[in-house]
């Protein structure tokens, strides 16, 4: 549900919206689409020390390659599990939804693309984990090098971007490979 309907009528019935601030950001460089065989799962983990803004609901920006398309079939955000598999969430996750309610978003290339607004509180002192799930037939990678305080993780043919406890043997990537580019919070 988008904020400006869930506070419509707070200043006798006029829209009230929410300014958005990035909480951060990330250059994973240019990203290209490759026909994959499987569907992919990938977990972006935001380390605390990069997080630089708080609030209580958050939009999640991606970027789409520079060749090729294809189809990201679900995008999670919740706290990331401090023990157990780094690339866990803590609790149960919120679902990210585009378009005005789509779970699913086709990233054409060299586009940026903003989510719906979801409610989820960023306090700043715990790591964020960003989970995406990517259908069969695209596989995105990039030229981008992974910093000491964002890092990611994927498998392959796993649809577990919403599951708490992901199964074992996910990939840690030392260049960046998903298209997440920015946390907004208000």
């Amino acid at each position: 549900m988008l904020i400006t309907s869930q506070l419509s009528g707070f200043y006798q019935g006029a829209e009230f919206v929410l300014p958005y601030y990035s909480a951060f950001t990330v250059n994973l460089g240019d990203a290209s689409s490759s026909n994959s065989p499987t569907s992919f799962t990938y977990v972006n983990k935001v380390l605390p020390a990069a997080i630089t803004r708080t609030g209580s609901f958050v939009k999640i920006r991606v970027k789409g390659p520079t060749s090729g398309s294809g189809v990201m079939t679900a995008c999670y955000i919740g706290l990331s599990a401090t023990s157990g598999n780094a690339w866990n969430f803590a609790t149960t996750p919120v679902q990210i939804l585009w378009d005005n309610g789509n779970a699913s978003k086709t990233l054409d290339p060299n586009q940026t693309y903003t989510s719906d607004a979801a409610t989820f509180s960023i306090t700043g002192g715990q790591a964020i984990s960003i989970a995406l799930q990517y259908s069969t037939g695209f596989r995105v990678s990039s030229t981008g090098a992974a910093t000491s305080n964002f890092m990611q993780y994927s498998k392959a043919s796993v649809t577990e971007a919403g599951t708490v406890s992901k199964g074992g043997n996910y990939k840690g990537k030392s260049k960046g490979f998903v298209t997440v580019t920015e946390l907004l919070v208000a």
